[in-house]
């Protein structure tokens, strides 16, 4: 969940279904978030370094859709989910995550998940598995992200 300061309690209550569901080791970083998992390993916040260690030892990131997760899991190849934080539910002041997701998904570089239901979360886990992440230096992908946000911003 990153270090914003609005809590993003749907996605990590709905990872910690899945970790009881699945019976599969799910680590959360839960920020602010309010609900405290049962099944998942969890923890507010780390160290940059620990968060590159659990980055790596993954086989899945599901992240909201915010640059600097997106850039190191893109650094590290590894798939990823992202799912964009509402002003609906009170998780950002704005919905410019929904263009970030938007824009990476169409490029097949992450799977958007834009409802988070039981199904609709373990279809999404199914499937980036298969997405191949293509690579980016990551000064493009900076760029990428930047137009992105910068588009987004003139938008409102």
């Amino acid at each position: 969940m990153g270090t914003h300061q609005q809590p993003f309690d749907r996605l990590v209550i709905a990872m910690d279904q899945y970790a009881a569901a699945k019976r599969e080791r799910v680590i959360i970083q839960r920020g602010t978030t309010t609900y405290v998992p049962d099944h998942a390993s969890h923890f507010k916040f780390t160290s940059y370094e620990n968060l590159i260690s659990l980055y790596n030892q993954s086989r899945i990131i599901v992240s909201h859709a915010a640059a600097g997760a997106i850039i190191i899991a893109m650094n590290l190849k590894k798939p990823l989910i992202v799912v964009p934080r509402s002003t609906k539910y009170e998780e950002v002041i704005d919905d410019h995550q929904y263009q970030l997701a938007e824009a990476l998904h169409r490029s097949g570089k992450a799977l958007a998940l834009y409802r988070l239901d039981q199904k609709e979360l373990h279809k999404a886990l199914l499937t980036v598995s298969q997405i191949v992440l293509q690579s980016s230096k990551p000064d493009q992908l900076v760029k990428s992200l930047g137009q992105v946000l910068n588009k987004s911003a003139r938008c409102r």
